[in-house]
């Protein structure tokens, strides 16, 4: 099992934080999911759940091959979870219910909770997998049939079929961003509502899409700078992700250098790669907020989609920029309700992906 077939979100957290014995509390809290102890040292524990056999027999990621590695370094509590992705064909099923166990340990260990919460609901998930499995079957003799549309009448609607029917096998809500790209609108003429502000590796022609469809949906003036240079030493080599926190001040410099702004203007940053917030414990996050005016979003885990077409990666991509919009310009607060967009916390693809297009 090779490093590119895992997935395995990395925590920290500051031992001051720790309510509990760690090592225990380890023990306890894996031991009642199903985990059995493999190594222990003086600062360092090894559990292990799941069988790689039931990797190919089940869609349940209960009972898939999994590894905890908790180490003690200083004052900080380090661990990891890793779990298979072999052979899925939504691997945000397994990477939904490793945050599940991820998160709750944090919050078993500072104490926030005192028990093991109910575990999220995989039936529908693994129901959705047994589906998708099936109409990829079938998807490849109707894929034939595409090459043989696209030799007889022309490439352009050939690969139209083939996305459409693509679209269809994932069964998510689509957004396809290229029809905006060849026709850009351009802003409306006056002060901008919103800044969409692309770093260099985001697309500009991407951004300014984004752009032309949220002013249209929201009936609002977002616009798009220019992309902007990444400040130097923001990205950690050892973790693969930038540092959200050096976006913030570039994004600031930027605005003081636009005319057409007005006092409740929003900014929010596009970045073409993986953020984290030093002193979190998330292995990454969607968005970060700064400040009631400015934020910065990542893309990466948004494009990491397996099978998936790309209109999905633009449908993420557009709930999530549209979902900062509604926290900073429209002050609009978390819920709990199901299918909002503004739905809290949001953990992973799958979650996003379950998320609805409104406020």
């Amino acid at each position: 099992m090779t490093d590119e077939n895992l997935y395995a979100p990395y925590f920290e957290i500051p031992h001051a934080d720790i309510a509990i014995d760690w090592k225990e509390g380890a023990k306890s809290f894996f031991g009642r999911l199903g985990y059995e102890l493999k190594t222990e040292e003086e600062n360092l524990i090894i559990l292990k759940a799941g069988s790689k056999i039931w990797n190919v027999l089940s869609a349940n990621p209960v009972v898939h091959w999994r590894q905890a590695r908790i180490v003690l370094e200083g004052e900080t509590l380090k661990f990891q979870l890793k779990t298979s992705i072999d052979s899925r064909i939504i691997p945000e099923v397994d990477a939904s219910y490793i945050n599940w166990e991820a998160t709750s340990f944090i919050g078993f260990l500072t104490g926030e909770i005192s028990d093991i919460p109910s575990q999220p609901k995989m039936g529908r998930m693994m129901l959705q997998t047994a589906i998708l499995a099936v109409k990829s079957i079938v998807s490849i003799s109707v894929i034939t049939v595409c090459v043989v549309v696209l030799s007889i009448y022309g490439i352009q609607w050939g690969f139209y079929l083939i996305e459409k029917i693509k679209a269809n096998i994932t069964g998510f809500p689509q957004i396809n961003l290229n029809e905006y790209m060849d026709s850009v609108e351009q802003a409306k003429i006056g002060i901008a509502d919103v800044y969409l502000m692309p770093f260099y590796g985001f697309s500009e022609s991407l951004a300014a899409a984004l752009a032309s469809k949220l002013s249209k949906d929201l009936n609002i003036n977002v616009r798009t700078t220019t992309a902007l240079p990444i400040p130097d030493g923001i990205y950690n080599n050892n973790r693969e992700q930038y540092d959200a926190q050096g976006f913030y001040k570039p994004q600031i410099n930027a605005a003081c250098t636009l005319g057409d702004l007005k006092k409740d203007t929003v900014f929010i940053g596009l970045v073409h790669g993986s953020i984290y917030m030093p002193g979190t414990p998330y292995r990454f996050l969607f968005a970060v907020q700064f400040d009631p005016k400015f934020s910065v979003v990542g893309d990466y885990e948004m494009r990491n989609i397996g099978v998936h077409p790309e209109s999905l990666y633009h449908t993420r991509l557009y709930k999530i920029v549209k979902r900062q919009i509604g926290k900073t310009y429209y002050n609009k607060k978390p819920t709990s309700i199901p299918g909002s967009l503004m739905k809290s916390p949001l953990m992973s693809t799958l979650e996003l992906d379950a998320l609805g297009m409104e406020f």
